[in-house]
């Protein structure tokens, strides 16, 4: 069981990396740090599924990488998002890791 301190409203775990206009979202906070590592993009952690659709992303960001966890709550999650953070100029992108069920596994069994 992981604890959170505090209400973190519209925050998100801002990792790595310089900002653009390209950001990618995972749930937690090893998870995104493993997509940066692997795919040299920035990736914010939502700190949970239950909060995927709950980060505020910034007004200038035109590409939106929904980097959600290979099972069934992980998809559930990716799905709300993408109805929820749908704009106009946004696009939005699902990418699951490939064979496991989230990018820090991927990581993990590439050392």
């Amino acid at each position: 069981m992981k604890l959170m301190l505090g209400r973190p409203g519209a925050g998100a775990w801002q990792g790595e990396g310089e900002g653009s206009d390209t950001l990618a979202l995972a749930e937690g906070f090893e998870t995104a740090a493993a997509f940066t590592r692997l795919n040299a993009i920035r990736c914010w952690a939502s700190m949970g599924a239950r909060r995927y659709a709950h980060p505020r992303l910034p007004d200038t960001l035109r590409r939106l990488i929904l980097a959600g966890d290979d099972d069934a709550e992980g998809q559930r999650a990716v799905e709300f998002a993408e109805t929820i953070y749908a704009r106009p100029g946004l696009v939005i992108e699902r990418s699951f890791p490939p064979g496991h069920n989230d990018w820090a596994d991927v990581l993990e069994s590439m050392r």
